[in-house]
């Protein structure tokens, strides 16, 4: 069973990277300027590393070596010197050791068939000290993207003073002065493939190159990258290691920060459409007085997406890719919203970035939503308080 999840999963990127055709358009055409300065990647310091390692969390899960955080909160005084020195002498060559590119993967069974491999998703448990390694790297990194105004004013997501809510304030305020303005919005519900699964490396180190990623740099984000392997846990049996060909590493912290690098010039795909991004969830939104009019420009531009998607070799779920139309008006669109020669399904509430959205922002779906959780909670308040007075007592102390 190991062996049999490990290698569905371990070849998932590249199958599905098999699929996606060659595109006409070079995905460097979609990148603006390039930067001129160059990052480098400051020494660090003891006590640096004692602030990363007392800030990780006390989770008795661990990666291969059975090393948990807990574990190397209480020896970190014993070993700081020399994991000092292995850590600085990574930054200053530009390795990574191979013992730290290795992935602890658990099936965490989601729904469905327990018989599919589909139905089940990998938890990726990295070393305690390659998390250490990678908040080193991930702290400068970010300082120098952010000092030279590299990261997309579209994308809110593993940014400082970005957030869900930021995110979610922008789309309504977009949404409310279209109303206002007697103008009807679409707004289109991008799905990924397998997003962080199918990145091509040879793209995103030429984008890390483009930002400013430069030199010993580079060179170790390429090797972070390269020769990484993977093995799958279940109930103390482990398959054999396996090598990982492409995506970023799951469960890591610089993952979800290179994919936002690799999809940060997404919004140059289109000067008409506005964008709302948070890591991989991509939203685009149009609007416009009349309805025709309205279809013929999202249409248009979402060939201009698709051009982007391709030739960055990436690829969209159709089935659970949608769009709302928001309107107090217009109910009904004349003619059908479309990308890749698909008709896009049209949905009158859907989930975004944690809230439940209706067509008209009355925020009923969302009120139910959370009456119902409510409600569920309440019950087994209620449940526990006959069982559990003393409990249910400081419970109600508490709040």
């Amino acid at each position: 069973m190991a062996k049999a999840f490990n290698d569905f999963f371990v070849n998932l990127g590249p199958n599905l990277a098999k699929k996606i055709p060659d595109s006409e358009t070079e995905f460097h055409t979609f990148l603006k300027s390039r930067n001129s300065q160059s990052l480098f990647f400051a020494p660090v310091v003891e006590e640096e590393i004692k602030d990363i390692i007392n800030n990780l969390n006390n989770k008795k899960s661990s990666g291969y070596d059975g090393v948990t955080n807990f574990l190397l909160k209480h020896i970190i005084n014993e070993i700081i010197s020399p994991l000092s020195y292995i850590l600085n002498q990574s930054l200053f060559r530009g390795k990574v050791p191979q013992k730290m590119k290795i992935a602890k993967v658990i099936p965490i069974f989601k729904k469905g068939q327990k018989d599919s491999l589909n139905n089940y998703r990998p938890i990726s448990l990295l070393t305690s000290i390659s998390k250490v390694l990678e908040r080193l790297v991930y702290v400068r990194s970010l300082k120098f993207l952010v000092n030279c105004n590299i990261l997309s004013d579209s994308q809110f997501g593993f940014r400082k003073r970005h957030s869900t809510t930021h995110a979610l304030l922008t789309f309504i305020d977009k949404v409310a002065h279209a109303i206002d303005d007697a103008k009807h919005t679409i707004g289109i519900f991008l799905d990924f493939s397998k997003a962080f699964d199918t990145i091509d490396h040879e793209i995103l180190l030429y984008k890390l190159n483009h930002y400013g990623i430069r030199g010993r740099a580079l060179d170790w984000f390429r090797d972070y990258l390269t020769e990484r392997k993977q093995f799958v846990s279940i109930n103390g049996h482990d398959s054999e290691l396996k090598l990982i060909s492409c995506g970023v590493p799951q469960g890591s912290l610089l993952g979800p920060l290179l994919f936002i690098l690799y999809i940060n010039d997404l919004q140059n795909s289109s000067q008409i459409l506005s964008f709302i991004c948070f890591a991989d969830d991509s939203n685009v939104f149009f609007s416009h007085r009349d309805p025709q009019t309205l279809i013929n420009i999202v249409n248009n531009e979402l060939n201009l997406v698709q051009s982007w998607i391709q030739a960055n070799k990436l690829s969209l779920n159709i089935e659970k890719t949608n769009f709302m139309l928001l309107s107090n008006s217009l109910r009904v669109l004349p003619n059908h919203i479309r990308i890749n020669d698909n008709n896009l399904c049209q949905v009158d509430t859907t989930k975004f970035l944690g809230l439940h959205i209706d067509k008209e922002l009355t925020w009923k779906t969302h009120i139910n939503y959370l009456s119902k959780i409510l409600s569920r909670n309440a019950g087994i308040l209620n449940k526990l308080k006959k069982n559990s007075p003393v409990i249910f007592y400081r419970i109600c102390i508490y709040r």
